[in-house]
């Protein structure tokens, strides 16, 4: 398989809405998907200039993933587990450390819901699902940050009535880094393969909703061919004598039934999983959302898309215990090309050993930077008095003086 790792900088703000609705305030999502990154390949006149455009942009066999957040370390950073909880309202869940960084609180986080916890004047303790964040393998979590802007659609050069639209955009402060992967199951002709990465080597693609006309959507891009692509989707290995196995979304789900409908509660063998398994909806949690993507080359809507939200959680139990065994599948589902498809079976941040039951806390291990660490911002030199300034000093140290004589003259 051939794989190649793209870095993108934010410089400007940008909107990947996650929903189609066309009134009422448009929320983005927290990342680049990889339907954009496709959109951008495909674009520009490329598409017809490839010896199989289906292939490459339609099958699943070549996959544009999604962007994921990096940390200043070069760590990658992913949806959170919507079946890690805190206590309601208390939004003592993550923590910030002395040098300023952000993590997730072991003592404070769970894995589900405990089954009967209860606070000091023995009540009841709610808890609620962590979302809208991304976390590292070790606990580090990064919050994307948002803006929000009123638009309005306009009709022969003036303002169109009744079309005032809000959006949620990501903002480019601090410049905040993302990394995707191209991959390539199929043999590529080495032509198609460069043109690929030629689309985003040295260029600044515009991405996102009116990145073509006013919005922005502009990120520097940096193409790498290296190892380290392949430790962007991690996958888990099923301990030996398991009993219990989750498998986390780390992207959107496009599952299917048998009957060609979409489904949202999957069974373990579409996850690659031993086909006894019994799913335990107590001990998962599965979000879902509908959008219809926007298709440039045609300026029309796709059919819509009903999708299990990424960072949903799906949990499998065993009467017997299973043998070890590795990850059967990377990406599951419909969609794949665009980003969609990725889960990790028993990821270690949720499955220790022999896997965890509902209520114990996360489980943090040594998280590898993927890229270089951002440089530390250099220090601004000491502010010198401007050129002239001196004899202005000089002037009001001369006044007062001139004012202490009169007073003391007085």
């Amino acid at each position: 398989m051939r794989r190649a790792l793209l870095i993108l900088t934010a410089n400007e703000p940008a909107i990947f809405s996650a929903r189609s609705a066309t009134e009422g305030q448009h929320d983005t999502l927290r990342h680049p998907p990889g339907a954009t990154l496709l959109g951008w390949a495909a674009g520009g006149g490329r598409y017809a200039q490839f010896s199989d455009p289906f292939t490459i942009f339609h099958s699943g066999l070549v996959r544009f993933s999604n962007a994921l957040p990096l940390t200043p370390m070069g760590c990658v950073a992913y949806p959170v587990p919507q079946i890690l909880t805190e206590r309601k309202h208390g939004f003592h869940g993550v923590v910030e450390t002395p040098n300023k960084e952000r993590r997730l609180d072991e003592a404070a986080v769970t894995v589900g819901f405990p089954l009967d916890e209860r606070d000091e004047q023995g009540r009841k303790i709610q808890r609620e699902a962590l979302r809208r964040i991304f976390v590292t393998n070790d606990g580090v979590v990064l919050t994307p940050l948002t803006g929000s802007r009123l638009r309005t659609a306009t009709h022969a050069g003036r303002a169109a009535e009744g079309q005032l639209f809000g959006y949620t955009h990501l903002d480019p402060r601090d410049a905040p880094r993302y990394a995707a992967t191209i991959e390539a199951e199929l043999t590529l002709p080495d032509s198609d393969w460069r043109k690929l990465l030629d689309a985003f080597r040295g260029q600044m693609p515009r991405l996102g909703r009116a990145a073509g006309t006013s919005y922005g959507g502009a990120y520097t891009c940096e193409v790498r061919e290296v190892e380290a692509a392949a430790r962007l989707w991690p996958q888990g290995t099923v301990a030996a004598g398991a009993t219990r196995v989750r498998v986390w979304a780390l992207s959107d789900l496009a599952l299917l039934d048998a009957n060609g409908a979409p489904c949202f509660s999957p069974t373990a063998t579409m996850l690659g999983l031993p086909g006894d398994g019994a799913f335990d909806g107590a001990d998962s949690a599965i979000g879902v959302r509908r959008y219809a993507p926007w298709n440039g080359n045609l300026r029309r809507r796709d059919l819509e898309r009903q999708v299990i939200d990424a960072g949903s959680v799906f949990t499998f139990t065993y009467t017997r215990p299973l043998a070890a065994m590795e990850q059967q599948r990377a990406t599951v589902g419909q969609f794949q090309e665009a980003g969609l498809g990725r889960i990790m079976v028993a990821p270690p941040i949720l499955d220790g050993r022999n896997g965890r039951q509902p209520g114990d806390p996360p489980t943090f291990t040594a998280s590898a930077p993927i890229v270089e660490a951002v440089p530390s911002p250099r220090q601004p030199p000491p502010q010198q008095p401007a050129a002239g300034s001196e004899p202005v000093l000089r002037w009001l140290e001369a006044m007062r003086i001139l004012d202490t004589s009169r007073e003391n003259a007085a």
